[in-house]
């Protein structure tokens, strides 16, 4: 039997979003990117650079001084 990745892990999470991007309808996005012809693992590659970018503004607006 495969023991479940544990929460919170780098694991778990890729598991996560192998699941969420599998659950994407090609019809929320708008063609500039060609979405629905691209390869799954290209798809997994643009949405990790997506929540990479994400994640450096969110990093960036926490150190920023709160006003």
């Amino acid at each position: 039997m495969k023991a479940e990745p544990l929460p919170g892990t780098a694991q778990q999470d890729a598991n996560d979003l192998k699941a969420f991007v599998q659950g994407l309808p090609d019809d929320l996005f708008d063609g500039h990117t060609e979405f629905g012809a691209l390869k799954p693992e290209q798809k997994l590659q643009w949405l990790s650079q997506c929540a990479r970018f994400a994640w450096e503004i969110r990093k960036a607006q926490s150190a920023a001084p709160r006003q």
